[in-house]
């Protein structure tokens, strides 16, 4: 997405409750927080950020706010201007407002109205997103002042049902494009009580927390949403992951169910953290296992190539020349020092520089 801030859920949320509460705290109209609109990938948690925020709006105002999910791609034109009905004394035409728009205009509430999927509209919807996120009416009716209009959408590289959104509306609303982050999902996955599993996982594999795949056809892959799925299939089924290979893979694919799988065969492998901070000696036997812990400890000092301390990879270093056979130590060591930087600052380990004089200068 061009010319925009991206940002996690954990940033959406506390950018969005912020402007909200300002705004509520110095009695302002809600039509002075102007419409937000957040991109992003199927799944990655941009409806989930928007009920988390309208929580955190709640706790901080103590006022009872409410979310209107409106799925534009749902209606048509006439739909969101109302039936036409003659009015009292039967000379005009009045419009009844759409039941789903009714909303509590009084001082204790906070209303959100969230057009998810804004962009899976169809042009001519659309254009009542322009009456919407500028004017705040919906045709004849007026949006109380208490309301706050929100949309997301996917983009159009998704592969999903996007279209454009026209410049005219764009230019109407303030834009975020979300990504996916470890960091932020692993917050809410804890007080969510996402399987431990998939917790434990994630850690490892955190590249693996969303894998868009390229063939438009790939419908089971990794992302934020169907891991959840995943957790609640393994807390409903129980037993040992790899007794309902199906499932997992039928939501997040089968090369990543296969490496989950083989990780959780290992369950309680020591974290990158422990590692890097010299607090674990236990190490796996099996091939999945250091397979697993290779890649971990691999996207773990490439994430901080700019900000590891010296001590921490040396600790690292010394943990893989000691305890993983010669075949993945030197995989491992070989991907680091593809990065120059890492290469120097990997030669200024005792560890490595004593694995190498045993086992030669043959990096695979």
């Amino acid at each position: 997405m061009k010319n925009m801030i991206e940002m996690s859920v954990d940033t959406m949320v506390r950018v969005l409750s912020d402007m909200v509460i300002r705004a509520d705290e110095k009695g302002m109209s809600m039509s002075m927080v102007h419409a937000f609109f957040f991109w992003g990938a199927p799944g990655v948690g941009k409806s989930d950020g928007v009920r988390q925020a309208a929580a955190a709006i709640a706790e901080r105002t103590g006022k009872e706010t409410r979310v209107t999910d409106l799925r534009l791609s749902y209606f048509t034109p006439q739909d969101l201007q109302g039936i036409p009905a003659a009015d009292r004394e039967k000379k005009f035409t009045v419009f009844l407002m759409p039941r789903v728009l009714e909303m509590d205009p009084s001082p204790r509430v906070i209303n959100i109205l969230f057009l998810d999927e804004l962009n899976s509209a169809v042009p001519a919807v659309q254009k009542c997103a322009y009456q919407i996120t500028l004017d705040r009416c919906v045709g004849t009716h007026r949006l109380p002042d208490n309301c706050v209009v929100l949309a997301a959408g996917n983009r159009t590289t998704d592969h999903g049902i996007a279209y454009v959104v026209p410049r005219p509306l764009g230019n109407r609303m303030c834009h975020f494009q979300i990504r996916a982050d470890y960091d932020s999902w692993a917050r809410w996955a804890k007080e969510a009580g996402v399987s431990e599993y998939v917790r434990g996982y994630l850690a490892f594999a955190r590249h693996r927390l969303l894998s868009e795949p390229e063939d438009p056809e790939e419908y089971a892959y990794p992302s934020p949403r169907s891991w959840q799925m995943v957790s609640d299939a393994l807390l409903t089924l129980g037993g040992a992951p790899a007794s309902h290979h199906e499932i997992i893979a039928g939501y997040i694919g089968i090369p990543a169910a296969v490496e989950f799988e083989a990780w959780c065969r290992s369950f309680r492998l020591p974290t990158p953290e422990q590692i890097a901070a010299g607090h674990v000696t236990r190490c796996p036997d099996d091939h999945d296992g250091l397979h697993s812990l290779t890649g971990a400890l691999r996207d773990y000092v490439l994430k901080r190539r700019d900000r590891l301390p010296q001590g921490s990879l040396e600790n690292i270093a010394r943990y893989v020349a000691d305890r993983f056979p010669p075949d993945f130590a030197s995989a491992f060591f070989s991907s680091l020092t593809l990065d120059r930087d890492l290469g120097v600052k990997l030669m200024a380990c005792p560890s490595f520089r004593s694995w190498l004089t045993r086992h030669g200068t043959g990096l695979s």
